[in-house]
């Protein structure tokens, strides 16, 4: 699919030119929209942290969310993998079926269909976001009313949300998150070499020959050799000893 060229201000939809930043230019006409950072809890479900942007979604729709996530198919899907877009509308909260794994039953699909509709005023939404190292989960979700006249998100809308939306959110975690911190080695309990250099240790511990921890981190023989050769001596293994898991964890926790 080409994406079409943005639209010069004197032809660009009214509603885009009112969107809150960073969602001026996207060109997907919502009638609400509610981006925000979040975690995903040990159920599966999305708990929501710090917010991007809003625009035309009453507070009370977003903080009542959080009681009703574990009923939301849609919601823990896209937890699962936020690299996929979503696409639906209330009344598809009555189609869903069992084989989405949570075997959610008609009333706690209702849930959610009323949710959008009474709570919020809403019948259609599109979801999609991205996971980052920077930021961790961030979305953002576009929703219409039933009677505003714009009937359901189009393929187009979808495809725009796909490669448009992660860019702009992870645009946003640059300038507002700060980037992830790495342990300190000094003092602590991590084994004081390189992550490559710990991996290669771990293959090699796990029984895999050196060819094969070449070909797994895509280093030569010889390089690997030379790694393993400096993990034994800063371990006090000899040369030709094995490196087992056990060694790894005493050398980490007599640091």
């Amino acid at each position: 699919m080409t994406l079409p060229t943005t639209p010069t201000e004197s032809d660009q939809h009214p509603i885009w030119a009112s969107y809150p930043a960073p969602f001026k230019d996207l060109e997907i006409t919502a009638d609400g929209i509610f981006a925000a950072q979040g975690v995903t809890t040990t159920s599966g479900q999305v708990k929501i942290g710090k917010t991007i942007a809003e625009h035309k979604v009453k507070r009370t729709f977003i903080d009542r969310y959080e009681s009703l996530a574990e009923h939301d198919v849609v919601g823990q899907l896209f937890a699962a993998d936020a690299r996929i877009v979503e696409r639906i509308s209330a009344s598809h909260y009555d189609l869903i079926s069992d084989e989405f794994g949570t075997e959610p039953e008609a009333k706690t699909r209702a849930l959610i269909r009323d949710y959008l509709r009474v709570d919020g005023g809403f019948e259609h939404l599109l979801l999609a976001g991205l996971r980052s190292s920077r930021g961790g989960l961030a979305w953002a979700t576009f929703y219409r009313t039933a009677d505003s006249g714009y009937g359901p998100f189009s393929d187009e809308d979808m495809e725009r949300a796909r490669y448009l939306v992660p860019a702009i959110l992870y645009r946003w975690q640059l300038q507002n998150c700060a980037p992830p911190t790495m342990p300190k080695v000094e003092g602590g309990g991590l084994v004081p070499i390189s992550p490559l250099k710990l991996r290669v240790a771990i293959l090699t511990a796990q029984g895999h020959t050196r060819a094969e921890v070449a070909n797994m981190v895509h280093k030569a023989e010889g390089t690997v050799g030379n790694y393993l050769t400096e993990i034994r001596q800063n371990m006090g293994l000899e040369e030709k000893e094995s490196i087992i898991i056990g060694d790894l964890e005493a050398y980490a926790f007599r640091r």
